[in-house]
């Protein structure tokens, strides 16, 4: 029987939040109280599933150690009340692996694999990444993730192709170069029913139009409910509000990104009576007249 037969990969649609990590003071420790109560909050939202130790969630800047116990701790609050699927990613294959197989343990329902980072591979090397880390968790979902911008080393779809054909566990895609066309190419050589997830908040209209059936979301930590309206909107079929919802979606990126964006949108967490905490340096924080101008923006917005 096809691996893909027998997961409910209908669990990995609408929308994801690529969890924040609240620190304490300076980043110097993660506030794991402040990782339960967002978990619950997301709940509480409606939120369709989470994604922590990604971008988001500063994980790269997280000891091994750091990652197995936040995992842990947002998968222990879930309590199966919506699924978690574990990003893995590590600048080393080895680190990756052992990432993985900590998340096999623990049963969570996917892991997530970004391409090797920071130094530039080629397509073998990328390849062989990935189908070592899968074959480590036969058992497992696997969810590529694509983040050129931020890897600096892409995951072409020869190299998606070849993985898939070699890992049958391989069962989805995440896509954040926020290419429509990168987003079609990986469409079409997924098999019926497997996700294709987009992590880009402004687009996620555009590649819902095109096929994809989720986001892995930053700005559902903050503001949940903007990004379930659109998918209901799509799912629905109800175009005007389709376009309204994903326009409110984009006024609100426009006024937390003009300023470190993680740290603004912590900022906004604790606002809502969640701590967020502060961001990990070198990550950067808000000085107080930007953390002034972006609250007075939100609030012209009705949104706090």
């Amino acid at each position: 029987m096809p691996f893909v037969a027998i997961q409910e990969l209908d669990k990995f649609i609408g929308v994801i939040t690529a969890l924040l990590t609240p620190f304490t003071s300076n980043g110097e420790n993660i506030d794991f109280q402040a990782v339960r109560d967002l978990v619950d909050w997301q709940v509480e939202q409606g939120i369709h599933c989470l994604f922590p130790a990604g971008t988001s969630g500063e994980g790269m800047l997280l000891s091994l150690e750091e990652r197995r116990k936040l995992l842990e701790v947002v998968y222990d609050q879930a309590g199966g009340r919506i699924p978690v699927i574990a990003h893995a990613g590590d600048i080393t294959t080895k680190g990756t692996v052992e990432l993985a197989l900590h998340a096999a343990g623990l049963q969570v329902d996917a892991v997530s694999v970004l391409t090797p980072y920071y130094y530039k591979v080629g397509e073998k090397e990328i390849a062989d990444h990935f189908i070592k880390v899968a074959n480590s968790i036969p058992k497992m979902p696997v969810i590529l993730y694509n983040n050129p911008a931020t890897a600096g080393n892409e995951l072409t779809l020869a190299v998606f192709k070849k993985v898939k054909e070699q890992c049958q566990n391989v069962v989805g895609i995440k896509d954040s170069s926020k290419s429509i066309t990168v987003l079609k190419g990986y469409k079409d050589s997924l098999t019926p029913g497997e996700p294709l997830l987009v992590g880009g908040d402004g687009i996620f209209k555009d590649a819902l139009e095109i096929g994809a059936v989720g986001a892995i979301s930053t700005i559902s930590n903050i503001f949940p409910k903007a990004m379930i309206k659109i998918f209901r909107a799509w799912s629905l079929g109800n175009k005007a509000e389709l376009i309204s919802a994903q326009e409110h979606v984009k006024d609100l990126l426009a006024i937390l990104t003009k300023v470190p964006y993680y740290a603004a949108c912590k900022i906004v967490l604790t606002k809502l009576g969640i701590s967020g905490g502060s961001v990990r340096p070198p990550m950067g924080s808000l000085t107080v007249n930007q953390e002034k101008a972006v609250l007075a923006s939100l609030k012209e917005l009705n949104v706090l």
